[in-house]
């Protein structure tokens, strides 16, 4: 999960990662004074749980800032192609 949020959220530096990551951490101890298992709280995708944990976080997704970047240079060129502008 870690790895996860380091490839898609935050900044070049990831020190705005840090409060997610010091949450998460939180939350893992406090399930496992719960004796809660991992599986049972994240669910069986733990891609999606990370997603959605940077999500509530409010932490920027890069990898989705940077693929809307591109796609939007992409129309312009496509537009200035067609003869828009």
């Amino acid at each position: 999960m870690s790895e996860y949020l380091t490839a898609n959220y935050g900044g070049f530096d990831g020190f705005d990662l840090m409060d997610a990551q010091v949450n998460l951490i939180d939350l893992f101890s406090e399930a496992a004074a719960q004796q809660t298992p991992v599986a049972e709280f994240i669910g069986p995708d733990i891609a999606a749980f990370a997603h959605d944990w940077g999500e509530s976080m409010n932490v920027t997704n890069w990898m989705e800032n940077y693929q809307q970047k591109k796609q939007a240079k992409i129309n312009q060129r496509i537009n200035k192609k067609l003869g828009g502008k």
